[in-house]
């Protein structure tokens, strides 16, 4: 599945590039944002493998050393790993606690097979 156009547009209107930061050709978005992201994932069935956090105290972005994800069980249909990555995702970054004075962002994973 390539990548839905709604999640690529929103990627480019909240992502934040991680090329310069970290090396890595991806972006992370806040909470809100990460959170709509996965809702527009749910629209279109996509699974989400998990993702990775980092945090801002205002010094730039760090990486949290906290992940997430989700696997595939046996004899599991793909509709079924796609409902429970994004219903994993959506627990995971909701639940996840930065201190007060940092913000969290996330990037997701997604299975592009």
């Amino acid at each position: 599945m390539a990548l839905p156009n709604a999640y690529a547009s929103h990627l480019s209107e909240f992502g934040i590039d991680l090329q310069e930061a970290f090396g890595i050709a991806d972006v992370a978005m806040d909470r809100e944002a990460t959170l709509r992201a996965i809702a527009i994932l749910a629209e279109e069935g996509a699974t989400i493998l998990g993702g990775d956090v980092y945090l801002d105290s205002g010094m730039g972005l760090r990486f949290a050393m906290a992940n997430w994800y989700t696997e595939g069980q046996p004899g599991e249909s793909d509709q079924s790993l796609a409902a429970r990555s994004v219903s994993d995702s959506r627990n995971y970054v909701s639940g996840f606690e930065a201190s007060t004075s940092e913000t969290a962002y996330f990037s997701l994973v997604i299975r592009q097979d």
